[in-house]
């Protein structure tokens, strides 16, 4: 499956991009998003507008079992 691409918008920063797309915006996700764009780690903590960051397929996280007795 192809990877998604993203055009970022004024005010947007990569934890929120994450958690608009994925739902989450925990590490997996953020490194997985940073691997597949290394040149993330050059931006600002608040994004430019009109960058193309290709979101890459991550998994959905095991769900937690929680155990009553």
């Amino acid at each position: 499956m192809a990877s998604a691409k993203y055009i970022t918008k004024e005010g947007d920063c990569l934890d929120l991009v994450c958690l608009r797309y994925y739902n989450r915006s925990d590490s997996e996700v953020v490194t997985a998003v940073i691997r597949r764009n290394y040149w993330l780690r050059e931006q600002p903590t608040l994004l430019p507008a009109g960058l193309e960051i290709l979101l890459p397929n991550v998994p959905a996280p095991e769900p937690e079992t929680v155990t009553l007795w």
